[in-house]
């Protein structure tokens, strides 16, 4: 534990069948999948379902890992109890209540909610290093220079993350390791964990807190379960909404957490099909019954619209695109979860309508992206590829899920009831 302190997817094609039950597939692949996590020397890897643990393997003699700037969801997680617990008033608190410093000129626009949606507008470095040398980083923190207005830019910094850590210890009277101890990771039943803190005390709420991968697994359940565990609520289900939201400016980002997105569709209005027939097209006609139609991808849209058209018009409308003259529009998807994540590929992500949770920390060493996507392909399912695989969530994790995979880390699939961790 930290010294004390008084310091301030889509479906497959129509010939794969519907996937199995996950138990029902468990005791197929678990020997080929556990072979595979050996050969990779991963820490852990296990996976939880209502029923049963399938994996869980240690590998070296473990130890909490560093879960880098996933840490910004844990402290997004004390802003949230403070608000249940009526200690803070509001997100839109201006900052300067906590830094006097700031209380003139356009630093005192600057409220919690743009501390926390990386838009203060505050200056800062391209890498942690300077914050990690300081003996005091509150002081490194409060001294960057305003960029831009507040509430304008989106700009991850490490700099405004770490002022909360002061917001969090005044209006909680305790340091923000103790508040998440008593609230979060004792009802949790948390292991071995540590979060440093700089010469002066303070913690560094922009990294360092380090944690089991069994253990970051139960706060991405905690989620999941809408801040419930068992029959207690630790925190609202209004904060899990709140943080894990696109903010209002910024589709990507919510409350110190981001947001997952599928690929984005593509689909056809009146107005690109207007645009285009007074270009002299007026075969687009043909194609007014796709209107509206969400399609996966240019191709799916192309293959739709190419049968409703002749081959001489196909070509002319393919040479009106390659002069920026398109009959299709890129249409955003909606949010289908959300993650933290840091440096080295440190991943907690959570899909709900999935049920899944899936935690990925790693120590050092590097191996192919390849056999990252193999494993958690084959742990999660993926249904474009294989018949046996018990769900499509895999398919969306894997590209985010960094350039290597671990061979000193951990990795944990996980979803069920909270109890079971």
């Amino acid at each position: 534990m930290p010294p004390s302190s008084t310091d301030a997817c889509s479906p497959g094609p129509p010939d794969i069948p519907p996937p199995r039950s996950f138990n029902a597939l468990a005791d197929d692949w678990k020997s080929e999948l556990a072979a595979e996590i050996d050969e990779m020397s991963d820490d852990r890897l296990f996976r939880n379902r209502p029923i049963r643990v399938i994996i869980d393997r240690t590998f070296t003699n473990g130890g909490p890992i560093e879960t880098m700037s996933v840490t910004n969801s844990l402290v997004s997680l004390a802003i949230g109890l403070l608000l249940d617990e009526g200690k803070l008033d509001s997100l839109d608190a201006p900052a300067h209540r906590w830094f006097p410093e700031w209380k003139t000129g356009a630093f005192a626009q600057i409220t919690v909610g743009h501390l926390m949606t990386q838009s203060s507008g505050l200056e800062h470095g391209t890498v942690a290093e300077p914050l990690y040398r300081a003996k005091d980083a509150l002081s490194v923190a409060l001294g960057r220079k305003l960029r831009t207005a507040p509430g304008l830019v989106f700009s991850y910094n490490n700099e405004a993350t770490q002022l909360l850590s002061k917001i969090v210890a005044e209006c909680a009277q305790e340091p923000v390791d103790q508040y998440l101890d008593a609230r979060i990771f004792r009802p949790l039943e948390f292991g071995r964990w540590t979060w440093t803190r700089d010469a002066v005390g303070n913690v560094r709420t922009f990294s360092d807190l380090a944690l089991e991968p069994r253990d970051l697994a139960k706060i991405g359940l905690l989620f999941l379960h809408r801040g419930k565990v068992r029959d207690r609520r630790l925190i609202s289900e209004r904060w899990v909404t709140r943080s894990t939201r696109p903010a209002d400016r910024f589709g990507d980002y919510g409350l110190l957490w981001w947001v997952r997105r599928p690929p984005p569709g593509v689909v056809q209005t009146p107005a690109s099909v207007r645009r285009v027939e007074q270009l002299g097209f007026a075969e687009i006609r043909k194609l007014r019954g796709l209107d509206y139609r969400i399609f996966e991808s240019d191709a799916a849209y192309w293959l739709a619209a190419g049968s409703r058209l002749t081959a001489e018009a196909r070509a002319r409308l393919s040479r009106m695109e390659t002069r920026g003259v398109s009959p299709i529009v890129e249409m955003p998807r909606a949010p289908i979860g959300y993650y933290a994540n840091g440096w080295l590929g440190q991943y907690l992500i959570v899909y709900p309508e999935n049920n899944m949770v899936v935690v990925r920390l790693r120590r050092s060493t590097e191996k192919p992206m390849s056999e990252s996507n193999e494993v958690c392909r084959r742990a999660g399912g993926d249904r474009h590829h294989s018949r046996r695989a018990p769900s499509c969530v895999v398919s969306q994790v894997a590209p985010v899920l960094g350039d290597s995979w671990p061979s000193e880390g951990g990795v944990a699939l996980t979803s069920g009831p909270l109890a079971r961790l």
